[in-house]
């Protein structure tokens, strides 16, 4: 299972340095290139967890309620 969620969070970084290479490529050329894929890559990774953090949330409320 921490597989998974190691794959959720590695997917969010490999999609945030993605889209922050695109935007910032497209935007302001080689100046931004960087900038734009470490932005990326902490945006990624930030919502790489909300994965497992839902379904932690999700199994205390439901062993709240048994």
């Amino acid at each position: 299972m921490t597989f998974i969620f190691h794959l959720s969070r590695l997917l969010g970084v490999l999609l945030g340095a993605g889209l922050g290479l695109a935007v910032i490529f497209f935007a302001s050329a080689a100046a931004g290139l960087p900038i734009g894929v470490i932005l990326g890559v902490a945006a990624g990774c930030l919502f790489g967890l909300l994965p497992p953090e839902c379904v932690r949330h999700g199994i205390k409320f439901s062993l709240r309620w048994s």
